[in-house]
């Protein structure tokens, strides 16, 4: 049995947009500070519907922690017409990291 299953925090890089036309899905770019020596900062795409994301009030600046998977995308490079692929993160949870004011 596989499990895949990614917890990465971070802050919303771009605001979500859609991903396809009334595809229901929208995507964005996280970013993610890893503290190890040279303070490494990566830029990982995520994507996840869009409602969750509404639900969420995911924007740009929100510091979250994205639940979901790592996925694989495809596409053909139009220079070389050769296969390409990515990492990237499919959210199904937001949770805001942002410290409650009591």
């Amino acid at each position: 049995m596989a499990i895949n299953e990614a917890r990465i925090d971070g802050t919303i890089y771009t605001d979500p947009r859609p991903l396809a036309e009334n595809s229901g899905i929208v995507e964005f770019i996280l970013c993610h500070q890893h503290w190890d020596v040279n303070g490494t900062v990566l830029f990982i795409p995520v994507e996840m519907y869009e409602a969750l994301a509404e639900m969420d009030q995911a924007k740009k600046g929100k510091p979250v922690l994205v639940i979901g998977k790592l996925v694989e995308k495809q596409w053909i490079d139009s220079t070389t017409g050769e296969v390409r692929s990515a990492p990237r993160l499919r959210a199904v949870e937001l949770k805001d990291l942002k410290p409650s004011h009591n």
